[in-house]
């Protein structure tokens, strides 16, 4: 099938679907109104290398490589958040310096725009 048809198709059924995605950060599931789409790791960019971005990113907890993507061009790396302590007892001390889950769930009835990154 090629992609005119494929979008063809689908485009036929958005009307009958919609749904919101959104990410819950430092939670492992969904609220009880919504639906898991995938679990894993609050990523952000690395504080020493430069052009990264500012926002967080849920990095599924299985991420595909794609080693054709790998080239000599410089760029910024991604690391796990973790959960830190700093002399506040803000978290219990059995997840300091653990990673960060994260979760992206979708609501239904809602519009749906989602970015999974190093997916294909």
């Amino acid at each position: 099938m090629n992609m005119i048809t494929e979008w063809t198709q689908l485009s036929r059924q958005l009307p009958a679907y919609s749904g919101a995605v959104y990410t819950r950060w430092g939670r492992k599931s969904c609220g009880a109104q919504s639906k898991l789409i995938y679990r894993g790791q609050m990523t952000g960019p690395d504080h020493k290398s430069t052009g990264g971005g500012a926002n967080f990113q849920c990095l599924p907890n299985d991420p595909e490589y794609d080693p054709q993507a790998i080239s000599n061009v410089p760029h910024s790396k991604l690391r796990s958040v973790i959960y830190s302590y700093n002399g506040q007892n803000l978290f219990s001390t059995d997840i300091v310096q653990h990673q960060v889950p994260s979760t992206v769930c979708e609501a239904d009835q809602r519009m749906t725009k989602l970015m999974i990154p190093a997916m294909n």
